[in-house]
């Protein structure tokens, strides 16, 4: 019983850590309704209170374990928490949203996945604080706390995409442990560069360097004192001379607009020459021989070379599958078929064979499901995924027995169907299927 226990108390300190990084994460937003909405009868910063918030949505998750639920009991928790801070003005209605936000995040804590996208978009909110909050009086104190929390918040997402990458080297699933030894080496390497950045950025290189200098000039006074016959001669070291002062003159700053023009200035000149320089060889590359065009060949065939295989048990006669007029094709039909309005089809008349057809039956019987509540779960195979359909209709639809074994032999069917028209196990069932026969799957389906 101590070892559940254990696992149990393991498992939710786990998600209490990932509830804090998540608010880490956008500590600049919290921060800003601190400047601008502080409550007056509160001794302590609001935002303080948000890991108790999220610790009692963690231990509240057994008990509320649907979706209303949560909702529903957030709410009170967070207007608790609201009118305890900051009483029951209208200014104290953001706090009780983001208590309330805070809780809900706690019960619903082991159905999130803290990836590498959460710690983008917070990095990003933490860039543009920077940026916004130099600029603001009011917020300029904050800029030193942001500096450090976003520099853990970089180290964080460093470590996540470290074992994110292990993981997927290793075929390791996202339940199983990493084996001790290699985490450990993994991460000591990731802490000892972060570690090595960080002195760089602070300064102590050049410090080191100066007392190593500082040192080469003492030692080679010392041997011209032994090896020189007069005891006068004497080796000083000469200071660098000082960098000239420039003059002082008063700068107006320019302000956000200015600069974001600039940024936004400077990148359109650089498309721009990319592009230029880009047409300009590739002109020059069709209309030229020589010495040119052999030295554009020989820097392509580099930049095309690829790793030496272990095992080449065929190679291809085609050096190169690089073709232009492919890929300006390619790219005409990419901007027809997704970003041309009304441009992709996706209905019944409209898919080219029984594959095809298949296809669209799987894609659309799963898509219904999903409507109806299945959560798709992206890693299970087709027959996975028929089998856990399969069980999640048991729980869903007790009421239906008679009906549902209908469909469950037509949803058996098509599995098979899209397993051999995906896996190509079975080309002719797939493919060689009659048009009327799939059309009668798909009224089967009610698709």
């Amino acid at each position: 019983m101590s070892s559940g226990f254990g696992k149990r108390l393991k498992f939710t300190l786990g998600l209490w850590m990932a509830c804090l990084i998540e608010g880490l994460l956008f500590l600049p937003l919290w921060i800003l309704l601190e400047v601008y909405l502080h409550p007056v009868q509160a001794p302590f910063p609001w935002y303080l209170i948000l890991p108790v918030l999220s610790l009692s949505g963690v231990l509240l998750r057994h008990r509320v374990n649907r979706r209303w639920m949560q909702i529903l009991a957030s709410l009170p928790i967070g207007a608790a928490a609201g009118f305890i801070l900051g009483g029951a003005g209208f200014n104290a209605l953001p706090i009780m949203l983001v208590c309330a936000l805070f809780a809900y995040l706690g019960m619903n804590a082991a159905d999130r996945g803290l990836g590498i996208k959460t710690y983008s978009i917070g990095l990003i909110v933490y860039f543009a604080a920077g940026i916004i909050y130099a600029r603001v009086p009011e917020l300029q104190y904050t800029l030193t706390l942001l500096t450090w929390c976003g520099c853990g918040c970089l180290i964080l997402a460093l470590l996540n995409t470290n074992l994110s990458f292990m993981r997927y080297n290793s075929f390791t699933a996202g339940a199983e442990r990493l084996p001790f030894g290699m985490k450990r080496y993994n991460r000591l390497h990731l802490v000892l560069f972060v570690a090595a950045a960080a002195l760089l950025a602070s300064g102590a290189v050049k410090a080191f360097a100066t007392l190593i200098v500082g040192a080469f000039y003492l030692l080679f006074g010392l041997l011209s004192r032994l090896f020189s016959r007069s005891e006068d001669v004497a080796i000083s070291r000469q200071d660098m001379p000082a960098s000239q002062e420039f003059l002082q003159t008063e700068m107006k700053e320019p302000g956000l607009l200015s600069t974001i023009l600039d940024v936004i200035f400077y990148g359109l000149a650089a498309v721009i020459a990319l592009a230029v320089l880009y047409f300009g060889v590739r002109w020059l590359y069709r209309n030229s021989s020589g010495i040119f065009r052999r030295v554009v060949d020989s820097i392509l065939s580099v930049l095309r070379r690829e790793n030496s295989q272990e095992q080449n048990g065929y190679k291809d006669e085609e050096e190169s599958v690089f073709a232009w007029e492919q890929t300006m094709e390619s790219l005409r039909r990419f901007v027809k078929n997704r970003l041309k309005p009304g441009g992709r089809s996706d209905r019944w008349e409209a898919m080219d064979g029984s594959s095809e057809r298949v296809r669209w039956l799987y894609r659309h019987w799963l898509n219904a499901r999903a409507a109806e509540g299945y959560k798709i779960k992206s890693h299970l195979t087709p027959r996975e995924t028929g089998a856990d359909v399969a069980e999640w209709s048991v729980d869903r639809q007790q009421a239906r027995k008679g009906e549902r074994s209908g469909s469950e032999a037509q949803a058996a069917e098509l599995l098979q169907l899209y397993n051999e028209a995906r896996y190509g196990q079975s080309p002719a069932s797939a493919s060689g299927k009659e048009p009327g026969q799939l059309d009668q799957l798909k009224k089967q389906l009610k698709l």
